[in-house]
């Protein structure tokens, strides 16, 4: 019975990392201007929510946990964060002759490497979320230790700190910040919502009157944005509806994975919520391999490459396809292939 219960949850907690990966691919491609901003009410903060929902106090138990755990993260974000960004660099050149960057070629690796150091590549832009997620883990988990080593007014303590990294990362909206460090302060309180939410009884909120309402919320909100909500450029409008919005995006996706739970495509939602990484990583790049398909099947001007994909509703479903499928694909073979080398080795010893 327990062993049934565990996998009921995991089930859930993939499909609503599906429905949020899916809302991010969507995000990339040019729609409705009110589709657009619906879409961005929810679906990078349920990622920063879920993450403090599945933090646990064993993290920051002792201070050697920290480390452990904040190495961990660094393995699983930074590392992938680095090569990818890595990568983008070293295929600069070519991806403006395919006019997928607007920009002027390298002419030397010392001019890539002043690159690397100032902006980010386009094609691999949406890893923003990879190091602001490590920075905003670590500082939570060490936020907690410290809190947890004062042992006076624990809670009282980690919600001051919390809510004056809120107010910090609001005031530094008001401009330049390096390294995303606003959003990093601004997204504190995300994942700290997360962590507070996993000590309730979450499946009371997971019905459908639940899901009717907090979509309704959205919509209703939706009228009144007249921007998008960027996490990544730190612009949410206000500290409370960014709280707001993190209880909220939770109830809403996870409301409607539960709706998703009891139907046929369950099985696919939960694998593309085993595999959102790569999905993360390569959409980009998957969108404007669509793209470039849709523009020799209409004949179009190889430069619309730069423009961002668009098209009817058929072709934006095939653009949201292309960009969960191909990535899956691609991580799929990358894996198979070494499996297949790794075994090779194992028989030669």
């Amino acid at each position: 019975m327990l062993t049934q219960t565990a996998t009921k949850r995991n089930d859930l907690y993939d499909i609503a990392k599906a429905i949020a990966i899916i809302a991010v691919v969507a995000g990339h491609i040019h729609t409705t201007e009110f589709t657009h901003r619906f879409i961005y009410l929810f679906h990078m903060i349920f990622f920063f929510v879920i993450a403090g929902y599945f933090f646990k106090e064993k993290y920051y138990s002792s201070f050697k946990s920290c480390i452990d755990f904040i190495k961990n993260k660094f393995l699983r974000l930074m590392v992938p964060y680095f090569l990818f960004r890595i990568i983008a660099e070293l295929f600069h050149n070519f991806l403006v002759s395919v006019y997928i960057i607007n920009e002027a070629p390298y002419s030397s690796l010392k001019q890539a490497f002043f690159n690397f150091l100032k902006h980010m590549e386009f094609i691999v832009n949406p890893i923003w979320f990879l190091f602001v997620l490590f920075f905003v883990l670590a500082i939570f988990c060490f936020i907690n230790y410290f809190c947890a080593k004062i042992k006076v007014n624990f809670e009282i303590n980690r919600l001051i700190i919390v809510l004056s990294y809120l107010l910090l990362g609001f005031y530094l909206s008001k401009g330049y910040t390096i390294l995303w460090s606003g959003a990093i302060c601004s997204i504190i309180v995300c994942v700290y919502i997360g962590f507070l939410l996993s000590k309730t009884e979450i499946n009371n909120f997971l019905t459908k009157p639940y899901f009717f309402l907090s979509f309704g919320f959205l919509i209703l909100l939706t009228f009144f944005t007249k921007k998008c909500i960027v996490l990544g450029s730190n612009d949410y409008y206000n500290p409370a509806l960014l709280i707001l919005l993190s209880l909220i995006s939770f109830i809403f996706v996870l409301s409607f994975a539960k709706i998703i739970e009891n139907t046929r495509i369950k099985n696919v939602m939960s694998y593309i919520g085993k595999h959102t990484m790569p999905i993360l990583i390569l959409h980009t790049a998957a969108l404007k391999f669509a793209q470039y398909i849709k523009i020799t099947v209409c004949k179009e001007p190889l430069t619309n490459m730069l423009n961002v994909p668009d098209g009817n509703i058929l072709w934006i479903i095939f653009y949201i396809t292309v960009g969960v499928v191909l990535p899956l694909l691609s991580a799929w073979l990358y894996f198979f292939i070494k499996n297949s080398v790794a075994k090779r080795f194992t028989k030669k010893a």
